[in-house]
């Protein structure tokens, strides 16, 4: 059933995705869809988890980014052992990731994530690599910042209403659960 919270949530993410999508067409960068796709992976009909999503995403992407920087100049003259450094570097961010079952395991899988789309991509090309590190950490922002300011001014939602709710409807579901015991 679609109603209205269903409809406003739909409405916050097209317009904080067109809003990244323009901004980052008019800046000039390579990849502007990469800030519309951050709009559609952080946007969360309750505010909060938009915001720690977009922490953790910022955070894993600017780590990646200088962690690919620093192999890349490290290792571009040898790019078979740039491929490995990358690839054992992203196996272990993911692998930390999947043990880590909080919300910060996000900073993990976007850092390995980040690590192999700029790294891999880009290895015969090191000259390339720090412009497209700075442009994909550019993009990533951009769609943080939108979803963040469309989110935070277009009717920000709490998840105390919906927790409240549940809490009232708790003795009913139990109540009769204990006479049967």
């Amino acid at each position: 059933k679609i109603g209205k919270p269903q409809l406003l949530y739909a409405a916050k993410l097209f317009i904080s995705a067109m809003l990244a999508f323009a901004l980052a067409e008019s800046i000039g960068l390579q990849n502007p869809y990469w800030a519309m796709v951050t709009c559609c992976v952080l946007s969360n009909p309750v505010s909060g988890a938009v915001r720690a999503r977009a922490t953790y995403r910022f955070c894993g992407t600017l780590f990646a980014g200088v962690l690919t920087l620093g192999l890349s100049a490290w290792l571009s003259n040898t790019p078979v052992l740039l491929i490995v450094a990358a690839g054992l570097s992203s196996s272990l961010m993911l692998g930390l990731s999947y043990l880590d079952r909080t919300p910060r395991a996000y900073f993990f899988q976007l850092g390995a994530i980040t690590m192999m789309l700029v790294a891999i991509a880009y290895i015969n090309h090191p000259d390339t690599m720090f412009t497209m590190v700075v442009t994909r950490v550019t993009e990533i922002c951009l769609g943080i910042l939108a979803v963040t300011l469309v989110d935070s001014v277009l009717f920000p939602s709490s998840l105390a209403p919906v927790l409240r709710t549940r809490l009232k409807g708790w003795p009913a579901v139990l109540l009769p659960t204990r006479q049967v015991s």
